[in-house]
């Protein structure tokens, strides 16, 4: 699995600017996250359309997470329209923080960008949404909790307005 910095994600976002984009931040041994792979696969396998690009980064955040657990998840699914890598230093799960204002790495979040977006600098755009699984502690907004209708309905809505 390739390894990711902030450039590598940022210069693929950049790429797919005309593209309604969804970023998953993982561990890949976290039973919560993989659960939400499977909502993004769900969507992607749900709205088969060019218009959706997704990007999956695998952090280290729990002991068993290593490249190795993190190509397990990549095996149960591939697309030519999502990307996955791994952060080691979780440089970008540390970046997303800042643009989500968390109290600590940003994992087990979700969020949606809508054609256009770009990036620029080492600090990730403000989503247009975004949904987490994470405790109360992390800063992340309760009534944010991640519902696979409730994100699927504002990635309909994007794909359908952009």
């Amino acid at each position: 699995m390739e390894e990711w910095k902030v450039e590598k994600l940022r210069e693929e976002f950049n790429h797919s600017y005309g593209t309604v984009r969804v970023i998953a931040v993982l561990s890949p041994t976290c039973p919560e996250c993989v659960r939400g792979h499977g909502r993004v696969r769900y969507l992607f396998r749900k709205f088969r359309t060019k218009k959706l690009r997704g990007f999956v980064v695998w952090l280290p955040m729990r002991r068993a997470d290593n490249t190795s657990s993190a190509e397990k998840q990549l095996e149960k699914w591939k697309s030519p329209r999502v990307l996955e890598g791994w952060d080691g230093t979780c440089q970008i799960g540390k970046a997303f923080a800042k643009t989500l204002q968390l109290q600590d790495t940003a994992w087990d979040v979700y969020l949606v960008y809508n054609r256009g977006v770009r990036w620029k600098g080492n600090k990730p755009p403000i989503p247009t949404f975004w949904m987490h699984q994470l405790k109360k502690r992390s800063g992340a907004a309760p009534n944010l909790h991640l519902n696979v209708g409730r994100f699927s309905k504002e990635v309909i809505w994007l794909l359908k307005t952009g």
